[in-house]
Order: C-alpha cells, then sequence, then structure tokens
C-alpha cells in the first residue's frame, strides 16, 4: 500500500495509520475507510501494537475493483509482560502508547483526511460494542480455556482502555 521497502515497514518511512487511512478512502472509498477503522479499533484493543506496513494492504478481485486485503498476521503483543507497553508500529494521530488513545483521536483523523467526523466515531463505537458483544457471547470462555492470560489481558483492555471505556 506504501511502497517502501521492507526494512522501513514500521514508522521509519514517516508512515501513519492516518496516512494509511486517507489512502484507504481515497483508493477504497468510504466502505474500505469504515472497515479500516474498525479493524484498527480491533487492533488497538487486542494490543496487536505491530500492524506495520506490511499488515496493509490492497487487493483487485478479478482486476477490476480495489479493496482492503483480508487482516492477516492479527495477534495480541501486549500480553506479553516484555511488549505490554509497546508503542504502535505506526503513530495514529501523531500517538503511539494505546493508553493515551479515545474516539477524539479519530475524530481528528477524520478531520484531517476529509471523512466524516461524527460518522468514523460512530464506527469507532459500533466497533468497541461488537467486541465486546462478541467477547461476551462465548469468546470470553474459548479464551479463557484455551489461554487464561490472554483472556484476562483482553478483558482487562476492554474496560481499561480509554478507546473503549469511553463508549
Amino acid at each position: 500500500m506504501a511502497d517502501v521497502p521492507p526494512q522501513l515497514k514500521y514508522g521509519d518511512s514517516g508512515a501513519t495509520y492516518d496516512g494509511l487511512a486517507a489512502a484507504v478512502l481515497e483508493v477504497v472509498g468510504e466502505a474500505g475507510y469504515r472497515d479500516f477503522v474498525r479493524r484498527l479499533v480491533a487492533m488497538i484493543i487486542v494490543g496487536n501494537t505491530d500492524a506495520h506496513l506490511k499488515n496493509w494492504a490492497f487487493r483487485y478481485p478479478a482486476g477490476r475493483r480495489v479493496e482492503l486485503a483480508p487482516v492477516y498476521d492479527f495477534h495480541s503483543l501486549t500480553v506479553y509482560d516484555r511488549f505490554r507497553y509497546a508503542p504502535l508500529a505506526l503513530s495514529l494521530n501523531g500517538e503511539v502508547m494505546t493508553a493515551h488513545l479515545s474516539p477524539d483521536d479519530f475524530r481528528w483523523l477524520a478531520d484531517r483526511i476529509g471523512a466524516d467526523a461524527e460518522t468514523t466515531v460512530q464506527v469507532v463505537e459500533s466497533a468497541v460494542h461488537e467486541l465486546r458483544r462478541a467477547w461476551a457471547s462465548g469468546v470470553r470462555d474459548e479464551v479463557e480455556d484455551r489461554f487464561p492470560a490472554l483472556a484476562k489481558h483482553y478483558e482487562h483492555r476492554l474496560l481499561s482502555l480509554p478507546l473503549a471505556a469511553a463508549v
């Protein structure tokens, strides 16, 4: 998506989530942009701080229309003590610490790139609600059975991150 060499896949390239959002809005359109925002919210909440440039791509099904490629390399790094306070691979609104991000960061992102700010915040809120609904409807139990530390970590992030707590 950003046409940079692999060694510059992190913020060294000057790339940001703001810039990626602008590219998605321009190339894929409003629906793709909303999907990008949903994915970014989920990434922040689960603690996937390693979503660098090479984890975001476009694809061209049947060579005709462009869309975001399916999500891949999506995992929680912050569940591990070594990465608990790891910064995001790229910044959002100049911020790299997930504990400092709120829906207002997405509002400001939308304003800067020409997207509708209120719709963007609604997408953020909807994504948080969907994550909570999925968590409460059985995902929690499955994760608890397989990796109790991850279940505890997700639960904490869903309750305490400003991005989720504000919703």
